[in-house]
């Protein structure tokens, strides 16, 4: 069961970055979305960290996506240039990572 809810996060994962560029969208993200995220900031996330420590790298919150079994998807957006930043927890702890339109 736990594999299936794990593909089950991860194929949404896929959706919503595929979906980034479908539309126009304003930018922003979750609450206080001042500054933008940065490559080095995403890659300094490591599996194994809780929200609250993604959120201090991060700098803001991120909007909450999907919940699906003990998974939780979180983005944050950039709005220049225009990126999606995506992050999985399972059972609260950084799981997977991945971004669309990140320079």
């Amino acid at each position: 069961m736990k594999k299936k809810s794990i593909a089950i996060v991860i194929a949404v994962l896929l959706i919503a970055l595929l979906m980034t560029g479908c539309g126009g969208g304003n930018g922003g993200g979750g609450s206080g979305s001042s500054g933008n995220i940065s490559l080095e900031q995403l890659n300094s996330i490591e599996n194994g960290m809780s929200y609250d420590e993604v959120v201090e790298i991060f700098g803001r919150d991120g909007t909450f996506f999907h919940e699906g079994g003990n998974a939780r998807v979180y983005h944050w957006e950039n709005t220049s240039p225009n990126a999606l930043i995506t992050v999985i927890f399972v059972d609260g702890e950084v799981y997977a990572t991945g971004e669309s339109g990140l320079s």
